[in-house]
């Protein structure tokens, strides 16, 4: 008696196949994702300090403002600016790495 489809198991009804597809893409996946993690590392490592301790605890520490502002003994508003600068740093460093639609975006004239 064959089992249904749905009760094949998490890969499916042909867990061959799958495992054959995934084991092919993975190796490719995960350097790409290493080399992109590397990337956005250096990215934030060329902020100075003050952006890179605000960026890290923003994003890293998940903290929100207030709580940044408290550890770092600044205003909110100044958290939000020094975020804000530290952003704009970051995407002019990460430019090149931004796609849409797996297409790289057109470069500034400037570049």
């Amino acid at each position: 008696m064959a089992l249904p489809a749905s009760d094949s198991g998490p890969l499916g009804p042909r867990p061959a196949e799958q495992l054959a597809f995934d084991h092919r893409e993975q190796p490719t996946r995960r350097l790409a994702q290493q080399e992109l993690a590397e990337v956005v590392r250096r990215a934030v490592e060329s902020l100075n300090e003050r952006q890179r301790i605000a960026v890290v605890l923003n994003k890293f520490e998940d903290m929100n403002y207030a709580d940044i502002a408290r550890v770092m003994r600044l205003s909110t508003k100044a958290v939000k600016s020094l975020l804000s600068r530290a952003r704009t740093n970051l995407r002019a460093a990460l430019q090149a790495y931004m796609y849409m639609d797996g297409e790289p975006l057109p470069q500034s004239p400037e570049d």
